[in-house]
């Protein structure tokens, strides 16, 4: 295989991850200094100096986040449990523009209703999802994509972690 099939494969095989990749001059854990550049979690910028940290940044184009939270019931679920989620939000977040959701860690969703003020979620999670964490991966009507950081506590069957709150 040449190296001209090689890249078209590694990029194909990218592309179906739906992985976006972008050249980019800063670091991801990186924040504006006010000197004109960025400056890493250390307090450093790019050629080891101490940053500027008064942070007044006033660029007038930048809108200001949405503010919102999002909120999953139950929050919790052990392996081999699958069950009804009810995802809400308050703030700013309309949840009825809701479009698709998806779980990272191999919790997998088998069915979701949108209503006006919740998505109900019908989640399977297998003996082979991974334990810990599972982050919501949430598509919104106007292409948005929202993070939902640790959503749903995955354990072990019998942690104590079931979605019955009988258990």
């Amino acid at each position: 295989m040449n190296k001209v099939s090689l890249a078209a494969a590694v990029l194909g095989a990218i592309a179906l991850q739906g992985c976006i990749i972008y050249e980019d001059d800063h670091c991801f854990d990186c924040d504006w200094d006010d000197s004109g550049g960025w400056c890493d979690a250390d307090g450093r910028d790019q050629d080891g100096n101490a940053c500027d940290d008064t942070d007044t940044d006033t660029d007038e184009d930048t809108e200001p986040a949405p503010a919102f939270s999002l909120f999953l019931d139950p929050g919790q679920a052990e392996q081999g449990e699958t069950f009804l989620a009810h995802l809400t939000a308050d703030g700013e977040f309309v949840i009825g523009e809701v479009t698709d959701v998806r779980f990272t860690g191999g919790v997998e969703v088998l069915f979701t209703e949108v209503r006006e003020d919740q998505v109900l979620i019908l989640v399977d999670v297998p003996m082979t999802a991974e334990l810990g964490e599972a982050d919501l991966v949430i598509s919104r009507a106007e292409g948005q994509a929202v993070l939902f950081e640790s959503a749903l506590l995955v354990g072990e069957p019998g942690s104590g972690t079931s979605s019955d709150p009988c258990e």
